[in-house]
């Protein structure tokens, strides 16, 4: 859905996506190997505890909550975000939007407690 309603006007469109799978995978067919695309792998069994931040106005915010979901589903801690204000790579704006501030800095907290409580 995120690809109908984002493809184009919203920074990273459909074809600009296109174009990246083409650079990063010129073989189609290596577009579902699980290494290009950890959503499509079988299982997601002994993957680490992660965080992922979508956009909420991004062609790939449903890939990236689809794969939190699978996370979840494998029994893997995740904690997925989504920034529903900004389009693909808000990230460029740290420092200058207090929202990408507080995006940035929950991530970061987040990260910093799975530490400590890793080093107790």
């Amino acid at each position: 859905e995120s690809y109908q309603q984002f493809g184009q006007g919203y920074g990273l469109s459909q074809e600009g996506m296109n174009w990246f799978w083409t650079q990063y995978m010129q073989n189609h067919k290596d577009h579902t190997h699980p290494h290009a695309s950890p959503l499509r792998a079988p299982t997601l069994q002994g993957m680490p505890r992660t965080y992922i931040a979508t956009a909420g106005h991004d062609v790939l915010r449903d890939e990236g909550q689809a794969y939190a979901e699978r996370l979840k589903q494998a029994g893997i801690e995740v904690h997925c975000v989504c920034c529903e204000s900004f389009n693909h790579g808000f990230l460029k704006y740290l420092g200058q939007l207090s929202e990408v501030d507080d995006a940035f800095n929950g991530a970061t907290r987040w990260l910093i407690q799975g530490q400590l409580q890793r080093q107790q």
